[in-house]
């Protein structure tokens, strides 16, 4: 996702956008971005449509904390996957 975003954006705000994305259910490569000013709108190529807008002049969260709730949103999808082939047994 960094390729979609200008230079001067800090790595810590394109991560954010980035966990904000998964946390919507856009899978990664499926976001497309429309960057107007210091907004962004992230929409999905898989299932279109408009999912979440992201103003790009507010800090955004540590790269830590950004890290961390990716990290959580892992573990919530691994559960959901056991949850699911437990279901299908």
């Amino acid at each position: 996702m960094r390729e979609k975003f200008s230079p001067e954006i800090s790595d810590a705000t394109v991560l954010d956008v980035a966990v904000k994305a998964r946390e919507v259910g856009i899978k990664p490569g499926d976001a497309e971005l429309h960057l107007q000013g210091d907004r962004v709108w992230v929409f999905s190529s898989q299932t279109p449509g408009f999912r979440f807008q992201a103003d790009l002049a507010v800090s955004p969260p540590s790269v830590r904390e950004s890290l961390e709730r990716s990290t959580q949103l892992d573990a919530q999808q691994v559960v959901q996957q056991q949850a699911l082939s437990g279901v299908s047994r």
